[in-house]
């Protein structure tokens, strides 16, 4: 990452800091989002129109497997974005997301950004802010101090899923979300809905240890509290039997 990049993250942590104290921090996700689609990226929705759908791709939730086979998503922009993009389409077409469990998914994107299968983007961040950490548990027991994990909350991956698929309410508007877990039956009603004929192809799953086994109580009752609307929003049950588990699973990059 340049010196002048790691000077706008860094800027960009303490603005976080000073919204999520003010309890804006919705709002500053939003402003940033709409202002890179302003300045950097168009977005096409031509694809949508045709197909009278749009993908809300939520990072690591198995997105990959559904954007290979039709182009009705737009990266990670949330439903959000898309509705003020164009609010006719957006309610005209079948809008759709996938969730995970917030245990697993935070598991997920700490390892995903440290493997070679990112963007060049991506990958200098996490370098630059995951690459410090021996593994999951000693990055999981850093969270715990304010201070390490501001820039990292920030990060695209590790966003609450409500950001990508609802409103600054929390009210869910999209039609339909399906769950990571149960993917391949949520998939079917996503067919029987939209029309499609989308396979189960989970490009980059892979298998690792249980979720479970990467928490010690401490650190999973964090994951309750930063991801707290994504437990109530999405019916996700918090857990109990988490144990000082030895680090494991240090390859997953799913």
């Amino acid at each position: 990452m340049t010196e002048f990049a790691s000077s706008l993250t860094t800027l960009d942590s303490r603005l976080q800091g000073i919204a999520r104290a003010m309890g804006l921090q919705r709002a500053y996700f939003d402003m940033r989002e709409f202002a890179r689609a302003r300045l950097i990226d168009r977005v096409d929705l031509t694809e949508n129109r045709n197909h009278r759908a749009i993908f809300v791709h939520v990072p690591k939730c198995a997105g990959t497997a559904i954007t290979t086979q039709l182009p009705i998503a737009h990266g990670h922009r949330s439903a959000e974005f898309l509705r003020w993009k164009d609010p006719a389409l957006f309610d005209a077409c079948f809008t759709f997301g996938f969730v995970r469990n917030p245990y697993d998914r935070f598991v997920s994107a700490f390892h995903y950004l440290r493997s070679d299968k990112t963007s060049r983007r991506d990958a200098a961040w996490g370098l630059q802010f995951l690459g410090r950490y021996k593994g999951f548990g000693d990055f999981a027991e850093a969270m715990l101090e304010p201070a390490r994990r501001r820039p990292v909350l920030g990060w695209l991956h590790f966003l609450p899923q409500t950001y990508f698929l609802c409103d600054r309410k929390n009210r869910v508007i999209v039609d339909f979300v399906g769950r990571q877990e149960r993917f391949a039956e949520d998939l079917e009603e996503v067919n029987r809905r939209a029309g499609f004929s989308l396979v189960n192809q989970r490009v980059r799953a892979v298998k690792r240890d249980d979720y479970r086994t990467f928490y010690t109580p401490d650190t999973a009752r964090l994951i309750e509290e930063i991801y707290a609307d994504d437990f109530e929003v999405f019916g996700f049950l918090r857990e109990t039997g988490f144990a000082n588990a030895p680090e494991r699973g240090a390859t997953e990059q799913s």
